[in-house]
């Protein structure tokens, strides 16, 4: 199976979905003045935000001997150094601008660069293009932001499951990736049809707070319900829980991208809506309940075709 960025195809399940321009690859607070390695498909990324705050993605690479420029560092404020013989790669051209042993009436010849990839960052996120050649201009998300809490989190794992069986998991029973401490979601108990409409996917099923139930015993009034929105490239996500009334108890933004043959990043942000007295989180699970996933009947998905 290729995975290369520039290849990906989403699976028989999903042969409609989009192919996103933009990867969500990290956390913005993960990208600092060092380099910070990323994964889409099979194509290894070197981050690093230089010194006017924009961040800059190399091919993780050096043009050289193809050291990683990841255990390297940033120099400068704008360039990457290669861990190897200290080749330097300006971050926002990919073009070489210095090598350490060469005289100084040498003159570089442009060929030296690596391959850089246009960056888009919002809503707390890093988000890479998956070509050179794309355009700049961001993607609509088709999300409203967050409602602002009082405290942020983020949270950002690798899932041992191929990208575009866990977006279809995360459709069809969503409580099989994401985790609420305290809240038990039960998949197999939606509301409704999914609604697909200006190019997104809504899914909604019940949950209730976590107890433990007697022999038989069956919830006939499900308090809580988790809603789940998608857009159709599979790369962005809503997380919600609100109750009957409708009030949103918890919120968070998910991101998606494929990390390899098998594994998918999962980046979520979300806020504290200080609700309760104890903060209600979504987060990602470390690990994904087999059995459970056997038990999942394919409902939502197919609606994507």
């Amino acid at each position: 199976m290729d995975t290369n960025i520039d290849t990906l195809e989403p699976a028989e399940s999903a042969t409609t979905l989009q192919r996103p321009i933009y990867w969500p690859v990290a956390l913005s607070e993960e990208v600092v003045d060092r380099p910070f390695a990323a994964t889409v498909g099979d194509t290894d990324l070197a981050l690093f935000r230089n010194s006017d705050g924009q961040v800059n993605a190399l091919l993780d690479q050096c043009a050289h001997r193809r050291a990683p420029l990841t255990l390297g560092q940033v120099v400068g404020g704008c360039a990457i150094a290669c861990p190897y013989h200290g080749w330097q790669f300006e971050g926002a051209t990919g073009r070489c601008v210095v090598i350490p042993n060469q005289s100084a009436d040498e003159k570089i010849p442009k060929a030296y660069k690596v391959p850089v990839f246009p960056v888009l960052e919002q809503d707390g996120m890093v988000f890479i293009a998956t070509s050179e050649s794309a355009g700049r201009e961001a993607e609509p998300t088709g999300f409203e932001n967050l409602p602002v809490g009082e405290a942020s989190y983020a949270h950002s794992s690798l899932i041992v499951y191929p990208f575009e069986h866990l977006v279809d998991l995360l459709l069809d029973a969503p409580g099989a990736v994401i985790d609420v401490p305290g809240v038990t979601v039960a998949d197999d108990h939606r509301y409704g049809e999914p609604l697909v409409q200006d190019g997104r996917i809504e899914t909604e099923v019940a949950a209730y707070w976590t107890r433990k139930l007697r022999p038989l015993e069956v919830i006939s009034d499900y308090p809580l319900i988790l809603r789940i929105v998608a857009d159709l490239r599979g790369s962005r996500m809503r997380g919600e829980l609100r109750d009957l009334s409708g009030e949103v108890l918890c919120s968070v933004d998910i991101g998606l991208s494929p990390y390899g043959e098998t594994l998918t990043r999962v980046l979520i942000r979300g806020v504290d809506l200080q609700r309760h007295e104890k903060p209600i989180r979504m987060v990602a699970r470390e690990h994904l309940d087999p059995d459970r996933i056997r038990a999942v009947k394919r409902y939502t998905s197919p609606s994507r075709k």
